[in-house]
């Protein structure tokens, strides 16, 4: 995961923003399901709303940090299904930015 976070960091800092965006996406995504899975939740099979739904339930994730990962679900859908167009680098920045606190704070 944190491969990602490093390719990504360098991708958007190279104005690469459709390559950012995916790997960002990737790596907040499997991020959130090890920390489910740290946690005790059965997540393997779920989407990352079904997963961020999973630990807002456990109060894994709370107010503003819920409110935020929550936005990056339709980030990761444009990312995902090639609607490039459709992202600003400020977003994915701004992912790439949660991703690595989130990772830091939970699953270091």
């Amino acid at each position: 995961v944190a491969d990602f976070i490093t390719l990504a960091r360098q991708t958007a800092q190279e104005d690469i923003k459709e390559v950012a965006a995916v790997l960002a996406s990737a790596a907040l995504e499997d991020s959130l399901k090890r920390y489910a899975g740290l946690n005790g939740l059965q997540v393997d099979d779920k989407d990352m709303s079904e997963v961020i739904n999973a630990l807002k339930s456990a109060g894994l994730l709370k107010g503003p940090q819920a409110s935020v990962v929550t936005s990056y679900i339709q980030t990761r859908n444009k990312a995902f299904h090639a609607e490039f167009n459709k992202i600003e680098m400020p977003e994915v920045k701004s992912l790439i930015a949660f991703t690595e606190e989130f990772i830091i704070k939970n699953l270091s």
